[in-house]
């Protein structure tokens, strides 16, 4: 069984402290991102580069597929997966 002590911080930090960090975010949600992230060249995705990723993750490196393959004009990426290039 919990303790007090811990309930009560717990109670603490979703009335007080959460609400008040709210209140200092500044920008949106995606540009704090992009601060935070965007000097390591971390980026969000957009659809288009999940759903080659989804492709991507599902390739075996056969090259049985090779002549109709979507991931065949994306050998940089495709690399830098760790994944041979079709």
């Amino acid at each position: 069984m919990p303790s007090l002590h811990a309930l009560a911080y717990l109670g603490y930090r979703a009335v007080l402290v959460q609400p008040l960090k709210r209140l200092a975010h500044r920008g949106t949600g995606l540009e704090r991102f992009e601060a935070a992230y965007g000097v390591e060249g971390l980026l969000p995705t957009d659809p288009a580069d999940r759903e080659l990723a989804l492709l991507a993750s599902r390739c075996t490196g056969c090259s049985l597929c090779e002549a109709g393959c979507a991931l065949a004009g994306a050998a940089p990426p495709l690399r830098a997966l760790g994944l041979p290039a079709v």
